[in-house]
C-alpha cells in the first residue's frame, strides 16, 4: 500500500527485491494511486543500498521515476488530457524478517518530473534463500 502525499491519495505498489550483493539490491516497482476522475500511474527503476541493521535493517534508495496520468473523461487541464514526465527518486526504508516474509517500509521523494511524496509500507515474499 502506498499515500502519495502530493497526490492525497492511496494506491497498490508492486515491486521486486534483486539482491546484486548483500548490500545492494535492484528494487523496481510500479504504483498506480486511486485518484477519482484521473489515472495515475508511476514506474520506478530503483537502487538499494543496505545499512548495517540486524532484525530491522535501514537502507538508502534511489533511482529513476516515469510518472503518467490521463483523465477518465478526457477533460482537459492546459490544454492536456495526459501526460508522462521523468523524475529521480531518493528516499529510505526499512525492511524486517518475520518468518518467511520481509515486511518493509518506505519514504521517498519524487523530483524532477511531477514531484510527489510517497509513504508506502508491505510485504515481500522471498522465492530463494
Amino acid at each position: 500500500m502506498v499515500f502519495g502525499s502530493d497526490l492525497g491519495t492511496t494506491g497498490l505498489n508492486l515491486r521486486a527485491e534483486i539482491p546484486v550483493s548483500s548490500r545492494m539490491a535492484l528494487a523496481p516497482d510500479i504504483i498506480y494511486y486511486f485518484q477519482k476522475g484521473v489515472n495515475v500511474l508511476e514506474i520506478n527503476a530503483n537502487g538499494q543500498y543496505k545499512l548495517n541493521g540486524n532484525f530491522v535493517q535501514p537502507y538508502v534508495v534511489g533511482g529513476l521515476n516515469l510518472s503518467a496520468w490521463s483523465f477518465k473523461n478526457k477533460i482537459e487541464v492546459e490544454g492536456k488530457s495526459s501526460g508522462t514526465k521523468p523524475g529521480l527518486n531518493l528516499g529510505g526504508g526499512l525492511n524486517m524478517e518475520i518468518a518467511n516474509f520481509h515486511v518493509f517500509t518506505e519514504a521517498k521523494f519524487i523530483v524532477a518530473g511531477y514531484a510527489n511524496f510517497a509513504i508506502m509500507a508491505g510485504l515481500l515474499i522471498p522465492f530463494s534463500k
